[in-house]
């Protein structure tokens, strides 16, 4: 009745404030000592990991992992628990790909062959096909469903995007086979 129902209110709430406050510390503790750890060597490529804050949407993912692992202190919400938390961890992972696709990104800026094949369009299409497929992903655990059942509708739905946004995309592959073979260089 009400009180198992208000006994796993209180359990939840509690395994929630348990990873909030596992979060606080990572990201006042830790996270403090791996920035002063990364600005303090002499390797020069970590700090744009700082600066993109990898490490931070990593640490984003303490409060996920906590609650997915207590889940089953609540047995009559198990599951439901456990796919959210699953869904908020796919949702970090996203944005920490995203993170550390840019990082990548600056790295290679950061080389004298990016003036001459800049990967920022790659980079972009493999940011958005980690959206899209984390999305995907994500939609998929949260409705406790298979993704091949969204894939099913989205193939249907794509092929009315592809004749919408013909030139968009024709515009894109163009630019992309422009830089790999490099046919137009800077000041042509």
């Amino acid at each position: 009745g009400v009180a198992a129902y208000t006994a796993n209110l209180i359990v939840i709430v509690g395994i929630i404030v348990l990873g909030l406050i596992a979060h606080a510390i990572a990201k006042t503790v830790v996270l403090r000592y791996v920035a002063h750890w990364i600005k303090n060597n002499k390797l020069k490529y970590d700090n744009i990991f700082l600066e993109r804050k990898v490490f931070h949407h990593l640490t984003n993912l303490i409060p996920g992992i906590i609650v997915f692992s207590l889940a089953s202190l609540v047995p009559e919400h198990y599951e439901v628990i456990q796919r959210f938390s699953l869904g908020y961890m796919i949702l970090i992972g996203i944005f920490a790909t995203s993170a550390f696709l840019r990082a990548v990104e600056d790295m290679y800026n950061t080389f004298q062959i990016a003036k001459v094949r800049p990967i920022r369009s790659v980079i972009q299409v493999m940011t958005i096909a980690v959206y899209v497929l984390g999305g995907i992903w994500f939609v998929s655990t949260v409705m406790a469903r298979s993704p091949l059942i969204l894939l099913s509708g989205i193939g249907a739905l794509a092929a009315v995007f592809m004749f919408v946004f013909q030139d968009s995309l024709l515009g894109l592959v163009g630019s992309i086979q422009l830089s790999a073979n490099d046919m137009v260089r800077i000041g042509d």
